[in-house]
């Protein structure tokens, strides 16, 4: 009972120290905001592979860069079992998100295929559909890591799903606001966090690291 006690402050303590620096948030609400603004843009569906990319190749490298010369680089392993919950939660986002771009690109075209596709993307909540699925992914990162900030972004995009699911505008128009509006303040949130880790965890000169004059 101890040993299993013991494993879970283990785990909660590696995934405190992987969003210690902000950099999750940062990336990850810039690439959903990025994402909200693709889709007001004319054949934004072809630029679609640009959010995934800004997320999984920016974060590892922003980590290797800014992160591992000052308190070392955190990896998640892929075969533990919340990582895995984690991967799944941004995997549905990835597809929903994407599903609402390929909606918006294709549903004019012709014949049964474009009409069918148009009546899908006037589903009136995808924006509400995608809240709440952004809003337990961070409610997963606050429970499995503890960190109380990931409760405020469930919360707001909690509050969002909410919001878009009242608008009058179309499901494009509400998968953007959502994307973009609590997108953004992640975004800024993470900054914050990042710059305050930066300031707190200056980079050692090489003599110092090694214990010498």
């Amino acid at each position: 009972m101890a040993s299993n006690m013991d494993l879970k402050a283990i785990k909660r303590r590696v995934l405190t120290s992987y969003f210690q620096d902000g950099l999750f948030e940062l990336i990850l609400g810039l690439s959903l905001a990025l994402m909200g603004c693709l889709i007001l843009i004319p054949n934004g569906a072809s630029m679609a592979y640009l959010p995934i990319m800004l997320l999984s190749l920016c974060l590892p490298a922003a980590k290797k860069r800014y992160v591992a010369p000052r308190v070392g680089y955190v990896s998640l392993a892929p075969k533990k079992k919340g990582v895995a919950r984690l991967t799944v939660a941004l995997t549905l986002t990835a597809l929903l998100g994407l599903a609402v771009f390929f909606l918006t690109a294709t549903r004019n075209m012709p014949g049964w295929l474009g009409s069918s596709l148009s009546a899908l993307f006037e589903f009136p909540q995808w924006g509400a559909v995608l809240g709440i699925l952004l809003a337990s992914m961070f409610s997963l990162f606050a429970l499995r890591s503890g960190i109380t900030r990931f409760y405020a972004f469930a919360f707001l995009f909690g509050i969002g799903a909410v919001v878009v699911a009242l608008l009058k505008v179309t499901p494009g128009m509400r998968a953007t606001i959502l994307f973009v509006g609590p997108g953004s303040v992640v975004m800024i949130g993470g900054l914050i966090v990042f710059i305050r880790f930066l300031r707190s965890n200056p980079v050692l000169p090489e003599g110092d690291a090694d214990g010498q004059e």
